[in-house]
């Protein structure tokens, strides 16, 4: 099967890491689910929010210290020696996608990348993809008709968006979605 998943969110926790960069540049817990700064209600601009996700995945300092999600590894690995053709996809700038083969490559991690244009999903590119992984409803919704297996990964502990089209199966570990990619197979 070819499966395609989304770097940031799915192979790498990077709300962890904006967390961690707004701690350290504003000195303020960031909250992801509100995207704002914990002091009162005092909310994160959209300037704001995009210059701390530049800082996050655009700089070698940050970007570099990226965690994976618990089992990544070792499911990616079972995944490839099940025959499976595996694909990241970053929406990330160029500086950014520079920042993740250099991650990559420093963790002997050795993926095929895919670079989406302008940050933007568009189903074309993924019409031969068996499975798309992605941790955004919005990176799913114009899969819809493109791809037949689209799977929302939200991690444990992590609320459901309500906007959840009933084609999205939820996955909330690399285990689950290691199971589910079994089920597929025939």
């Amino acid at each position: 099967m070819k499966i395609a998943f989304v770097f940031d969110g799915v192979f790498v926790d990077s709300s962890r890491a904006k967390e961690d960069v707004a701690w350290r540049l504003l000195g303020k817990k960031y909250r992801k689910s509100l995207r704002r700064i914990d002091r009162g209600n005092d909310f994160l601009s959209r300037d704001g929010y995009i210059a701390l996700k530049e800082r996050v995945y655009e700089t070698r300092e940050n970007g570099l210290m990226l965690d994976l999600f618990d089992s990544v590894l070792y499911y990616l690995g079972r995944l490839k020696s099940d025959g499976h053709q595996l694909f990241a996809v970053t929406l990330r700038s160029e500086a950014g996608q520079k920042v993740v083969h250099e991650w990559c490559y420093e963790r002997y991690i050795n993926l095929n990348f895919i670079a989406v244009e302008n940050r933007k999903i568009e189903p074309e590119y993924f019409t031969d993809f068996d499975v798309f992984i992605a941790k955004k409803p919005s990176q799913l919704w114009p899969l819809v008709n493109a791809v037949s297996n689209l799977f929302l990964f939200i991690p444990f502990g992590m609320p459901v968006e309500d906007s959840v089209h009933p084609r999205f199966q939820l996955v909330r570990s690399w285990e689950s979605i290691y199971r589910k990619v079994l089920s597929l197979t025939p």
